[in-house]
């Protein structure tokens, strides 16, 4: 199954909702079952409703996105017969995107994880990339600030200039595109 018709089956299954209409989320602080411990934990969500007279009661999650994080959880494990986990699936959608780009590192990773068996791992594969694509951001922040005859005492101040230099610019510096597009024009 494609990446794209697994990611497809997954956002559909976030669509649909296994709780009752007429269900009530609450935030609840619990006892854990240790004896000792004395602290409620939490909160954590858990759905209320009523069927055929009777109080139902479901957990729902630390946090509605651990709760779709399951849900989707459930769905891609159904999708690839139990292989990856939703972060996982993340993950791999960022290297597949970023392989997509031409980035050749994430070329080389997608292509390994997708031999049979897998010669890399998709969380170290992510890993690697995330790091690289750190690295080549550092550089080309570097070579900016030695074109411009910058002055930097540390890695913050060169990005605080660069982000100063962008926003003079009326550029977004927080949107990681625009980032990457200022570095990749101004190298």
């Amino acid at each position: 199954m494609s990446i794209e018709a697994v990611t497809e089956l997954v956002k559909e299954s976030l669509k649909t909702d296994d709780l009752p209409k007429n269900a009530t989320i609450r935030q609840e602080y619990v006892k854990c079952g240790n004896p000792d411990c004395t602290k409620e934990h939490g909160p954590y969500l858990y759905a209320y409703w009523k069927e055929n007279k009777k109080l139902k009661k479901k957990y729902v999650g630390k946090s509605w996105d651990d709760y779709y994080d399951r849900k989707g959880t459930k769905a891609l494990m159904e999708a690839t017969g139990g292989e990856h986990t939703i972060r996982e699936w993340k993950k791999y959608e960022f290297i597949h995107k970023e392989a997509d780009k031409g980035n050749k590192l994430a070329q080389t990773y997608n292509k390994k994880i997708n031999e049979t068996p897998p010669t890399v791992g998709i969380n170290w594969a992510y890993k690697q990339l995330k790091q690289d694509i750190r690295d080549r951001r550092c550089f080309k922040m570097v070579c900016i600030a030695k074109k411009h005859n910058w002055v930097y005492e540390s890695p913050r101040e060169l990005i605080h200039v660069i982000v100063s230099d962008m926003e003079s610019k009326g550029l977004d510096a927080t949107n990681m595109d625009v980032f990457d597009s200022y570095l990749k024009s101004n190298v």
